[in-house]
C-alpha cells in the first residue's frame, strides 16, 4: 500500500506480549500469512509466520448524515492455545481486527476499535479532540460512564476504554495484544512502541494485502475461501460454542468473516455503518 495513502499511513504496529516461558510454541504468538491445504471437501486453514501479511479493507460509518471512512486491518494467528486445563476457548486459528474511523474530512483518527475475529473482546478508544467536543456539546459523562462520548443506555452499551492523543505527528496506532489469548490490552497513537512495550524482543515487518484475497486462496488446482458458507473459518470451532449454544450465540469463540461478527453479546453487528452513531454520543462538532 502507498505509505502516504490512509491505509499505509495508519498501518498499525502490532505488539504481542513475549513471556519468558510458554506452554505452547512461540510461533503461535506471531502473525502470519493465510494459506490453505487439504481438499475442497475438507479445507485446512494454515497461518504461516515466515512472511506475515495484514489484510485490509475499507468501510464507511454514517454519523449525523455524513460518511466517515474506516480503515480495517486484519491479522491472523495459527492457534488460540489452551492457557488453562480444558480451556473452552482454545482452538485452531485466531486473530483480530483494528478499525480506525477518520473524521469527516478524512484526515484525523476519530475512533479506534479492536476485536477478536469471533466478535469478542471489543475495545473502543476515542481521540482526545472528540471527547473534548462531546463535553462541550453534552456536558459531563452520563451516569456510570467515564467519558462524555459514552452512551450508557441499552442492555449492553458500547464501552469506551480510553482516549488517545491524535495531534502529535507522525503517529500510527500501536496495538498491544496478550500472549496466548491475543486479546487487546492497550491501544494508543504513537511514533513507535515506546510507552506501550517495556522491551522489544524482536521486530518483524509485514506487508498489506487486500482482505478479499482470503476468499481466493490457492487450493488443489484452483482457489477456495478460508471461510465456509456461514462465514465461519473452516474447522475452527471452540468448545465454548457448545457451552453457549443455549444462549442463541452462533458458534461462540469461532473466528469468522467480516460482515458476520457480532459484538457485545450479539447486540451489535461490528460492520453496521450506524454502530458508532447508535453506540456513542457522537458530537455534531466532532465531525
Amino acid at each position: 500500500a502507498d505509505p502516504g495513502a490512509p491505509l499505509g499511513q495508519f498501518a498499525p504496529l502490532i505488539a504481542v506480549e513475549w513471556p519468558e516461558r510458554r506452554d505452547y510454541p512461540e510461533d503461535v504468538d506471531r502473525i502470519g500469512r493465510v494459506a490453505l491445504a487439504g481438499t475442497r471437501a475438507r479445507v485446512q486453514v494454515l497461518v504461516q509466520p515466515e512472511a506475515p501479511l495484514v489484510y485490509t479493507y475499507l468501510s464507511t460509518a454514517r454519523i449525523h448524515g455524513r460518511r466517515h471512512q474506516q480503515l480495517n486491518y486484519v491479522w491472523w494467528f495459527s492457534d488460540r492455545p489452551a492457557l488453562v486445563a480444558d480451556d473452552p476457548v482454545a482452538g485452531h486459528i485466531d486473530g483480530g481486527t483494528l478499525r480506525v474511523t477518520l473524521d469527516a474530512a478524512g484526515r484525523r483518527a476519530a475512533v479506534a476499535e479492536v476485536i477478536l475475529h469471533c466478535g469478542c473482546g471489543h475495545v473502543l478508544y476515542v481521540a482526545d479532540w472528540l471527547e473534548a467536543a462531546a463535553r462541550r456539546e453534552f456536558g459531563p459523562p452520563e451516569k456510570d460512564a467515564r467519558y462524555a462520548v459514552e452512551r450508557t443506555s441499552g442492555r449492553y452499551p458500547v464501552l469506551v476504554a480510553g482516549v488517545f492523543d491524535s495531534e502529535a505527528p507522525p503517529v500510527r496506532p500501536v496495538v498491544l495484544l496478550a500472549a496466548g489469548s491475543h486479546e487487546p490490552l492497550a491501544l494508543r497513537l504513537a511514533a513507535d512502541e515506546e510507552g506501550i512495550a517495556k522491551t522489544i524482543v524482536e521486530r518483524r515487518g509485514y506487508a498489506l494485502c487486500d482482505y478479499d484475497a482470503l476468499d481466493r486462496l490457492p487450493l488443489e488446482d484452483g482457489v477456495a475461501s478460508m471461510f465456509g458458507p456461514d462465514g465461519l473459518v473452516h474447522f475452527a470451532g471452540r468448545r465454548e460454542g457448545f457451552l453457549l449454544a443455549p444462549s442463541g450465540i452462533l458458534s461462540a469463540g469461532q473466528p469468522r468473516k467480516r460482515g458476520t461478527q457480532r459484538i457485545r453479546w450479539d447486540e451489535y453487528l461490528f460492520d453496521d455503518p450506524a454502530l458508532l452513531a447508535r453506540g456513542l454520543r457522537f458530537p455534531i462538532g466532532g465531525e
